[in-house]
C-alpha cells in the first residue's frame, strides 16, 4: 500500500520502484500516476510505503515530472534532510562519539536515531564546507578503512548509523529465488605496494611510508600507489600506509543478482548466498533495487562478499 498525506492512492499507481546504496544518500522511492492524478500531489507531501503491513519507506516527495499520460514522482526519505552545512572542529576520540555530535547538530532539521559503539580513534579535523552528511560518511570511511563497516540509514523511528554486522537479514538468496546473477572475481583494482609521502612545515615531502604485500608481489608484480598526505607523524603515517594496504590489496569479488523480490532487503544488509557458480558465504547488499508492477516483485542486488 503506498499512502500520500495518509490517503491510500495504491489502487492509482502503476509502479513502484525503491533504490538505495551503502552510504550515498537518501533513498528514493519513485512511483508512476496518470497525469489527472499528479495534479494532487505536491512536493514536500509525505509519501508511506507499506508491505504485508510493514512500513517500508516513509519519505517525502522532492520532483515531479509530468509528461502527456503520466506523472513520474520522486520521493527520497530522511537522509535528504543533512543537507546542512556548519563548520564542525573534529577533536582527537572514539568515532561514535563524533557521529553523536553530528547527530545533535542534525537533530533540530532531522529525526536522528541510535548510534552503535564504534571504538575506532579518530584524529583531528576540522569540516568547512562538508554538509553533516558528508561528515559521517567521511566518518564512515575511516572506519572502513580500520576493518569494520557502518552503515547511515533512516530506520522509520529515525536516522541511525549502524554496524552492518548487526544488520543481518533472515532472506537466502539460492537456486529458489535467484533469477539471475553475475559474478566476477578479480585482481585488475589490486594493489601491493603503499607510499605515502607527507608536508613537512616547510611544503617539503619530508617523510615517507612504505608498506608492502611480498607475496602479492611475487604472484602479481609491483602494482603501487603513491599519494600525497597532510599527516606529519610518522607512526600514524605508517599506520594510515598500512591501513590502506588492506583496504587495496584485496581481491576484488563482485555479486549482481536478480532475484524474487523481498521488501525486507536494504541495502547494508548482510545476507547469506548459496548459489552454484559462485559459492556459499556472507556478503553485504551493496545496493539494491526493488522494482514492484502488478503482482511482479523483482529485486536487483550488488553484493560484497564478508567473512562471518
Amino acid at each position: 500500500m503506498l499512502t500520500v498525506n495518509g490517503i491510500d492512492i495504491t489502487n492509482a499507481v502503476a509502479a513502484v520502484e525503491i533504490r538505495e546504496r551503502i552510504n550515498s544518500g537518501a533513498t528514493v522511492l519513485k512511483f508512476s500516476v496518470l497525469k489527472s492524478e499528479a495534479a494532487k500531489l505536491k512536493t514536500s507531501d509525505k509519501v508511506n510505503f507499506f508491505d504485508n503491513g510493514k512500513t517500508v519507506f516513509n519519505g517525502k516527495i522532492y520532483s515531479r515530472r509530468i509528461n502527456r499520460d503520466i506523472a513520474e514522482i520522486a520521493a527520497f526519505d530522511s537522509l535528504a534532510e543533512l543537507k546542512a552545512v556548519f563548520p564542525v572542529k573534529r577533536n582527537p576520540g572514539r568515532a561514535d562519539n563524533f557521529v553523536k555530535e553530528v547527530f545533535a547538530l542534525a537533530a533540530p532539521y532531522a529525526k536522528m536515531g541510535a548510534v552503535d559503539s564504534c571504538d575506532v580513534l579518530l584524529k583531528p579535523d576540522q569540516y568547512k564546507t562538508a554538509s553533516l552528511l558528508n561528515i559521517i560518511y567521511h566518518v564512515a570511511g575511516e572506519i572502513e578503512l580500520k576493518g569494520k563497516k557502518f552503515v547511515l540509514l533512516d530506520e522509520g523511528e529515525g536516522i541511525s548509523f549502524r554496524n552492518a554486522d548487526t544488520l543481518v537479514n533472515d532472506a537466502v538468496l539460492n537456486g529458489g529465488n535467484v533469477i539471475g546473477f553475475d559474478y566476477e572475481h578479480s585482481v585488475l583494482d589490486s594493489y601491493n605496494y603503499i607510499k605515502l609521502e607527507t608536508n613537512s612545515s616547510e611544503r617539503e615531502y619530508s617523510q615517507t611510508a612504505v608498506v608492502k604485500d611480498e607475496a602479492s608481489i611475487k604472484e602479481l608484480g609491483i602494482r603501487s600507489i603513491t599519494k600525497k598526505v597532510y599527516e606529519n607523524n610518522p607512526e600514524q603515517l605508517m599506520d594510515m600506509a598500512k591501513d590502506m594496504l588492506k583496504q587495496k590489496s584485496r581481491h576484488k569479488e563482485t555479486l549482481f543478482v536478480t532475484a524474487v523480490g523481498d521488501m525486507t532487503v536494504r541495502a547494508g544488509s548482510r545476507i547469506w548466498c548459496d548459489i552454484d557458480g559462485a559459492g556459499k558465504f556472507w556478503a553485504y547488499v551493496v545496493s539494491l533495487r526493488h522494482r514492484l508492477e502488478g503482482k511482479s516483485r523483482i529485486m536487483y542486488l550488488e553484493l560484497e562478499k564478508c567473512g562471518g
